[in-house]
This record gives C-alpha cells, structure tokens and sequence, in this order.
C-alpha cells in the first residue's frame, strides 16, 4: 500500500511540476532563448531605451513610429534595417524597426546596462508599439535576431 502511495504522489508530483513549469514559460516568452527581466537600466515592461524621435542615422534622422522595435548592441555594428542584416529588409516590410549600434559609444554602454557588465559583450532589447520593453537578451547579437523575433511574433500580428 505504502509503495503505491510513494509512486501516485511521484507522479502527481511530476505533472504539477511539469504543467506549472510548461505555464510559467508560456505566460513569460521573452524569458525564452537566454531572455532576462531586467538588465541594468532596462526592465521588462519599462520604456524602450531607443523610440520614436529619437535621433538616428541616414536615411533617417529620426526614429519613425513602428508596430515594434529591436535594438541591437554589438562591437562594430552601427546600422539599420537590411545594413544589420537580411531580416532587417523583412522587419522593415512588416512595420518594425532595428537598429545596430556599437558597443564602443560610451553613452550606448550606460543606455543599455553594459557598462557595469564586463562579461556580457552585446544585446538586443524588444519593444512594443506601446514602446514598452518585452523582451531582453544579453550576449546575443545581430545573428539571433530571427530566433529573437520567432518569440516576440505576437507583434507582428498585432495591428
């Protein structure tokens, strides 16, 4: 009797831990793929640290209103849209906005929390059209940004 009992309570155990486990990452997509919920300055839910208005660089001078935003950070990266990389031309197309920049610009190091972290080399930060922060991923860089948007695709249906 008592070894059917310690088998079922195992089991039971196992599912709850399963299903809340399985629950809690649904409910949190952008803790997916090394995603975190804060980062120095930056936290999930705050404002973006690069919006509309804000100064950019040629061909546009200013940040333009967009369905969502991805910043990225990395050493000698320094562009927009299809200049980062293929996908820039798609997120273009589909309303967004991504922007590169380098990581050796003292005021984009404090912008986006590198500063004070020494081991983490880059990141991309997600926002919404609300321009509220949904997703934060250190140590990733211009090549994750497919993998990046496949978890946020929520706002590309979003109209």
């Amino acid at each position: 009797m008592s070894r059917k009992f310690l088998i079922i309570s195992i089991g039971v155990v196992t599912t709850v831990l399963i299903i809340s486990s399985t629950l809690y990452l649904f409910l949190n997509q952008s803790l997916l793929y090394g995603g975190v919920r804060t980062f120095g300055p930056l936290k999930l839910g705050g404002n973006i640290p690069m919006g509309p208005g804000d100064y950019t660089f040629a061909p546009q001078v200013k940040i333009p209103p967009s369905r969502f935003y991805i910043s990225v950070v990395q050493k000698n990266l320094w562009c927009v849209f299809e200049e980062c990389n293929p996908e820039g031309a798609n997120i273009e197309s589909l309303g967004g906005w991504l922007q590169g920049e380098n990581t050796d610009q003292p005021e984009i190091q404090e912008i986006f929390g590198l500063e004070n972290n020494p081991g983490i080399s880059s990141i991309i930060v997600v926002g919404n059209q609300e321009e509220k922060i949904v997703g934060i991923y250190p140590n990733k860089n211009i090549g994750d940004v497919s993998n990046v948007l496949n978890i946020h695709s929520k706002l590309i249906l979003k109209k």
